[in-house]
């Protein structure tokens, strides 16, 4: 995975839907490439300002269907998408400065904090 995401000036992930964070998602912000990122389900832990480039409008999958399981879903904009390329393209310093935003936004991910969020987390219950 090194040697590929070593040759990726851009990540795009218009994903629908992620049941997780996105854990290539996650592995490209961590090598410093800059992110593009749906504004859905589990991209949502990993957005914050300036650390990538997020899809915004989102077409709720779950109304246009009508099916409560793509409740969260959502259907990202082509035209926002390319815009976010361009945007990555054009601007390279500030892709840039997102890469180094992502990987920093990404060694607060380490093993130990995480386990110590889980365990905060559950221990009202255990």
């Amino acid at each position: 995975m090194a040697q590929m995401l070593r040759e990726v000036d851009l990540a795009v992930f218009p994903n629908r839907c992620e049941g997780g964070t996105n854990l290539v998602a996650m592995e490209s912000m961590a090598t410093g490439v800059p992110v593009v990122l749906s504004r859905n389900t589990g991209h949502l832990d990993l957005i914050q300002p300036d650390n990538c480039y997020s899809l915004d409008l989102q077409i709720p999958m779950g109304e246009v269907t009508g099916r409560a399981q793509f409740q969260d879903w959502g259907e990202s904009s082509i035209d926002e998408l390319v815009t976010r390329m361009e945007q990555a393209y054009v601007d390279r310093e500030d892709a840039k400065a997102r890469g180094a935003a992502g990987a920093a936004f990404m060694r607060t991910w380490d093993w130990s904090t995480q386990t110590d969020k889980f365990l905060a987390a559950i221990a009202p219950v255990v």
